[in-house]
Order: C-alpha cells, then structure tokens, then sequence
C-alpha cells in the first residue's frame, strides 16, 4: 500500500494541497485554479510516482438531489437505479448514488441521494491524470464526509443542521436521522463581516430560507425541535445568533480546538479548519467514503488492486509448496534411513549362524511347552462364562443359581516335528438352580430360561439334568430333553463353543 498521499482541498478561492508520508504531514501548498498551477502540480506528483491523490471538494457548484425509487431487493433493482441516474441532468461527469432509507407509504420506497460535482475542467484533468499513471483514489464531497465526523453527543437528534462558516461563505447541510439529504455553500458579502452583528444577520437570513425549503419539502415539521451543530472559529456570531434563536433549536459548538484534541495525527497544519482535518484523518484511515469517481475511472486502480492481491496470493502458495516439498522430502529421508536400518538387521540376521535342536533336547522342550500351556490354561479365568449367566439371568424371579461348576479342557495334537499343538479350549458349565415361585409360573418361567441359554451364541450344546438327591441313573448319564416338570433343584450343564488358542491369546 503506497504510503505517499496527497489531498486536494478544492475551494472556490484555490487549492490547498497536502502532502503526506503515512501520518505524517509533510507539506501543505496553495495553488489557484490556472493552467499553469495544474501543470506545476502535476510536476510535483511526478517526484512521487507510487503516491495517491484524493480530491475534496468544497465548492458551490456541488449538486444534491433526493430520488424515491421503488424498493426492489437485491440486484434487480440496479438496473432501475442506473436508469434514473442517467435520467438526472448531472450524472454525466463525477456524481455518486447513496441509499438513505426505506419509507412506507402506499408502497414499500427507497430514498436515494444523488450527488454531483459538474466540473468539466477537473473531469478533463482527473482523464489526463489517469493517462499520465497518477494514482487517483477518489474524489469526495465536504458535505458527504461531515457525516462521519460528528461528535457522538450529536447523533440524538432527527434533524440536524450543519452550520460550517469559513470567510464570506457558508456551508449549510441538513441531516435526518445521520444522513445527509440537503447541503448548499451560500457566499456571504463583503459588508457582512464588518460587525458580528450584521454577520449574524445574513446567516439567519440564510437559516430561513433552509428551513422554509425544508418545510416545503417535507422534511421537517414546525413543531418539532431542530439540532444545530457550528464548527469553526466564530464564538462572536454565534453567540448572536443564539440571542436571536431561542426556541425550536439546540446548539451545539464544536471548535477546531475540540476536533484536534480528538485528532489521531497531530499538530493541525496551519491553514486547516478543524473539520476539513478531521475529514483528512478519516481519508488517512483509508475508511470508505462516497466517491464520486466514476466505474472508468475506479477501475485502474480495481486493476491494481486485484495484480497486488494475485500477487499475495502467489507468494503465499509458492511458500507454502516450498513447505509441502520440503516436508516430503523429511519424509523420504526418514523412510530410506529405516529402509537401510531394516537392511542391516536382515544382513546381521543372514549372516547369523544357525544352530539346530539335537535330538536328545526335544524331551525337555516338550516339557518346557507343556508347561507353558498348563500355565496358559491355569491363567485363564470363567470371565465369559459368568458374563453369560449374568446376562441369561436378567429379569428372572422364579428360579436362582445356587451352584455353579466352571470347566475347563484342552486336547494337544502333535505337529510335523513331533511336538505339542495348541488345540480349541473346551469349556463347560454346570449350574444348579432353586425355585423360589409357584409351580404354574415356575415350569413356564423354566422354559423361557432355557430357551433364552439355547439363543445364546457363545451355547454350543444344552443338556438338562436332575439334583443329585432326585434323579435316575438316566437323568445323571445326561438326557438333552426338555423337563416339563422339572424338579425343586434342576441341573444344566453348557458346552461353551471353543476359543481358538491363537486368536484368543
């Protein structure tokens, strides 16, 4: 972002041209209005090409006009918007279109506030300007920026006038609800400044006619209370002024002193109102303000705009492929170090002399496994078999676990080499249960109970036997039918389904 800026303050008596390095003023130049004085300004823009130039304008030639419009949201309604805009006699050089506000009357409307500054001579050289390579960031109104400078104590109000008194003029600008709707630069007389008398005079006389415009229009009611905000040096006619306006009005004086006070930059450059200073720290600020440039001419600077932005936007991306390439470059490194690392065990593992088992050492390895798998057998606890029976005996009332066996088996084979191999873990268990309710409910809740352990998937295979107080030779051999009416102590005993070895240890 270029850091060199200059602000043109455009007056009826001359230019007053600032030059700034970031915020800090560097100079301030007067010029007047001639061919020649344009041509030693732009001899001086020219020592700093990477400098904007802002336009502010204080002239009497400015046009303000309020346009009701249909309200129509989103894009559909710029087309409706550039068709009065074309319509409006001043849109032909520098001019700007602001939303005010939506009113309800039989319809839904939007209030738009057209801005102008018909100067063809600057238009002309804004071109040249442009053709020459001089950054123009935009051209702005003394009006339109009041706006964002008014105390806080002030934005209370409805309606609001502006009252910005220089010599032998008057900068008169009405605000409803902080927006701007009607500003007018009135030249006051010679003979005006020989008193603050007759100074004050004018200016009431000047203060009519706006009210009485602002009536017609619509604006302001008679009844209702008016704001009134004075800037400049004045204290003399202004204190005139309140002797004669006594009623409908509330005055509110803001100096230069108090704008600088306020000010982010200082000191006020001598020759600065303490309003046009505090419009310049808003352009320092590089807020956004009303520019009445047109699409052509924003668009070098849109151009240089987007070229800055690609620009980052590249740079940003290249860094960030040098991060990613340095990255998998770490990786690659770190991926051939363990490539060369499992290298160099295979070698030292292949070039290890292999020693084979003799014969008369497998009776003690057979041992040594054996009692590796009684250990593994030894260490294995009745976990799922008691999970099982807790779930199987949720919710049940008429019967009750008063005995539970828990069994557990292996079978080895032997493999090629004449050695142990693990075999499925058999695992079963004998549980005796107790009636606790009826007989009716009982036989039945005894079905259910065993129709939920078949369900189960860890139950291999079911078999229902009797207590041993009660039952036959042939119950005790184990019978797998159902007991329909079985006895006060039945016995059951699960086959559990076998756990691979392998996949369980």
């Amino acid at each position: 972002m270029a850091r060199q800026l200059f602000i043109v303050l455009m007056s009826p008596n001359g230019w007053r041209i600032l030059h700034f390095d970031g915020a800090n003023c560097l100079a301030l130049r007067t010029f007047d209005r001639s061919e020649e004085a344009r041509s030693a300004v732009h001899a001086w823009w020219q020592r700093y090409p990477q400098a904007q130039v802002s336009f502010l304008s204080n002239l009497p030639d400015e046009q303000y006009h309020v346009e009701v419009l249909p309200d129509v949201p989103g894009f559909a309604g710029q087309p409706l918007l550039k068709r009065k805009l074309a319509a409006w006699p001043f849109s032909n050089g520098l001019h700007a279109a602001c939303k005010l506000d939506c009113v309800q009357a039989q319809r839904r409307e939007s209030r738009f506030l057209f801005t102008a500054l018909p100067d063809p001579r600057l238009f002309e050289w804004i071109l040249q300007l442009q053709a020459r390579s001089v950054r123009i960031q935009g051209v702005y109104t003394h009006a339109l920026a009041m706006l964002y400078c008014l105390p806080q104590a002030t934005q209370r109000y409805r309606h609001t006038l502006c009252l910005d008194f220089e010599q032998q003029q008057l900068r008169v600008s009405y605000l409803q609800q902080q927006r701007l709707f009607f500003s007018r630069l009135l030249p006051l007389p010679e003979d005006s400044f020989a008193t603050p008398a007759a100074c004050a005079a004018h200016v009431l006389q000047a203060l009519h006619q706006i009210r009485m415009t602002l009536f017609h229009q619509q604006w302001v009611d008679d009844q209702e209370d008016m704001q009134l905000v004075c800037f400049g040096q004045w204290p003399a006619i202004w204190q005139k002024l309140k002797q004669t306006l006594t009623e409908g009005y509330v005055w509110v004086i803001v100096s230069d002193a108090d704008i600088a006070q306020t000010s982010t930059v200082q000191p006020m450059p001598q020759g600065v109102t303490g309003l046009e200073w505090a419009t310049i720290q808003w352009l320092l600020q590089r807020k956004p303000l009303p520019n009445l440039l047109t699409e052509a001419m924003l668009l070098p600077e849109s151009i240089r705009r987007l070229k800055r932005t690609i620009h980052w936007t590249g740079a940003v991306m290249a860094s960030m492929m040098f991060i990613a390439a340095g990255m998998d470059w770490q990786i690659t490194q770190n991926t051939h170090r363990q490539l060369q690392s499992v290298k160099r065990q295979q070698a030292l593992w292949q070039s290890a002399t292999i020693y084979p088992i003799p014969s008369t050492a497998l009776p003690q390895l057979r041992a040594v496994t054996q009692a590796v798998r009684a250990l593994t057998v030894a260490a294995r606890w009745p976990d799922r078999a008691l999970t099982m029976m807790q779930h199987a005996m949720m919710g049940q009332s008429d019967w009750q676990i008063t005995a539970l066996e828990w069994q557990v088996s292996a079978q080895a084979g032997q493999d090629q080499l004449n050695m142990p191999k693990a075999s499925a873990y058999k695992e079963t268990l004998i549980v005796t249960y107790a009636a606790l309710g009826p007989s009716a409910q009982r036989a039945d809740a005894w079905q259910q109970l065993l129709v939920r352990l078949r369900n189960l998937p860890d139950i291999a295979q079911l078999e229902v036997l009797t207590s041993s107080a009660s039952a036959s030779g042939e119950m005790r051999a184990g019978n797998t039918s159902d007991m329909r009416l079985p006895s006060q102590q039945p016995v059951i005993k699960l086959y559990l389904r076998a756990i691979d070895p392998v996949g369980d240890g």
